[in-house]
C-alpha cells in the first residue's frame, strides 16, 4: 500500500483508503475508483491525476499523501 503522491509516471491505481473530504467525493474520487498519474508539480506541489481516463484533477500534496492506493496493471483486461 502506498500513497497517491508516491505514484510514478504511467502508473494507474485503485483507491483503497481515502480521508473524509466531501470535495473529493463530489469530484469522483472515492474508494475503489481508478486514477492515472498525469504529472507532479515540484516542491510538494499538487499531483495531477486522471479519473477513469477522462477528467484531470489537481490534488494538494498533503491530501494526496493521505489517499492510499494499490497499483492496477493496465494489461490485466478481461
Amino acid at each position: 500500500m502506498k500513497s497517491l503522491y508516491d505514484l510514478k509516471k504511467c502508473e494507474t491505481c485503485a483507491v483503497i483508503q481515502i480521508p473524509e473530504c466531501p470535495a473529493l467525493h463530489s469530484l469522483g474520487v472515492h474508494k475503489g475508483c481508478k486514477l492515472s498519474y498525469v504529472m507532479k508539480s515540484p516542491w510538494k506541489g499538487p499531483l495531477v491525476v486522471a479519473t477513469n481516463g477522462s477528467r484531470e484533477l489537481a490534488i494538494d500534496y498533503v491530501l494526496a499523501k493521505q489517499i492510499m492506493v494499490e497499483e492496477v496493471r493496465t494489461n490485466e483486461m478481461p
